[in-house]
């Protein structure tokens, strides 16, 4: 028999209400969730994909007590101070919250990569309903093609008024729909372009991609200085709670970081999308994840999905979602790994 549980989708920042669909607590897929504030019964390719790779997660014949034992070798083998944390908005409030006092209370080093994206002041940030109120809009990058959601609010503010600008370095999805389209070089001077548009107060700015930290400091301080309210469209579900208590390294940093670690913990999170391999060979690595092994780690302890625990995430916008275990699991969650690492 099938069962239908609620959850909130774990692919991207934005939010969405999601169904998950299972049988004999097996994950068999997903359905839009039609009452969801955010989503309103959509659920974009992202989150589709996203699950597909979940529902070949299995979690049977685990053997945690070796794991956890080969684990603690690792962290023992070598001086706190020798050990680099590496977690991201993957991960719900509750274990981010573990994995910091994981840190502190082991007095580890603790790092994030949240795609270029720092932290700004939630006064900055607005809400969806008023991104369908704005009287300007400008997305930077192809938002349309990368967060359907958040274009489908742009549309409606389209339909009631609003101008549309998209910036961009290349011809895109967005910029054919858009009411203006200004290609750049590239991002290093988007906040010199943002001085030259003529907007009001009621203009909020949607970023999905950016160059590096510095440049999108100088884009903040550009929409502050015109009244410009600053959508970032981050990369993972808790990326905000991320970018609030973790301050974010830089591709360089993270480098320079590795090098100086003997050992890597990473938290439900795959280096290789943004580094070079060469990066971290030399390290000892210790990975906690939910859908696949990292294959370079020397050991791989799988823990829970988003799926199969309670939890919350906050999403772009600021807010905070709770959610339910949709399916009963076998595996540990990364707060009850960590426990048994620190015994």
């Amino acid at each position: 028999m099938l069962e239908i549980k609620h959850t909130i989708c774990s692919k991207c920042g934005v939010g969405c209400g999601l169904n998950v669909i299972s049988k004999n607590n097996k994950l068999v897929g997903i359905h839009p969730f039609k009452d969801h504030i955010i989503n309103e019964g959509r659920n974009c390719d992202n989150c589709r994909n996203n699950v597909d790779t979940q529902i070949l997660v299995s979690h049977e014949s685990i053997d945690y007590d070796d794991l956890i034992d080969s684990g603690k070798e690792i962290i023992k083998s070598v001086k706190p101070e020798e050990v680099t944390i590496l977690v991201s908005g993957t991960i719900d409030n509750d274990e981010l919250d573990s994995v910091i006092d994981f840190s502190n209370e082991n007095n580890f080093n603790l790092v994030s990569y949240e795609y270029n994206f720092e932290k700004i002041g939630s006064e900055m940030i607005p809400d969806y309903d008023e991104v369908e109120k704005a009287s300007t809009i400008i997305a930077v990058g192809d938002i349309f093609r990368g967060n359907p959601l958040i274009s489908r609010r742009i549309i409606h503010a389209k339909d009631n008024g609003c101008r549309f600008i998209n910036i961009h370095t290349i011809e895109n999805l967005t910029g054919y729909n858009c009411d203006e389209f200004i290609k750049i070089d590239d991002y290093s001077n988007l906040h010199e372009e943002l001085k030259k548009l003529d907007v009001d107060g009621n203009t909020i700015l949607v970023i999905n991609e950016i160059n590096d930290e510095s440049n999108y400091m100088e884009i903040i301080n550009a929409a502050k200085s015109k009244g410009i309210k600053v959508l970032p469209v981050l990369k993972h579900p808790n990326s905000y709670s991320v970018l609030n208590k973790v301050a974010p390294s830089t591709i360089e940093e993270l480098n320079n970081k590795f090098n100086d670690s003997s050992v890597l913990i990473l938290i439900n999170e795959n280096p290789n999308f943004y580094l070079d391999k060469d990066a971290i060979k030399s390290n000892k690595i210790l990975s906690l994840n939910t859908a696949t092994d990292y294959g370079a780690a020397d050991v791989n302890i799988p823990v829970q999905a988003w799926f199969e625990k309670d939890g919350s995430f906050t999403n772009s916008t600021g807010l905070t979602q709770e959610f339910k275990m949709a399916i009963p699991s076998d595996a540990k969650s990364i707060s009850e790994v960590l426990e048994l690492l620190m015994e």
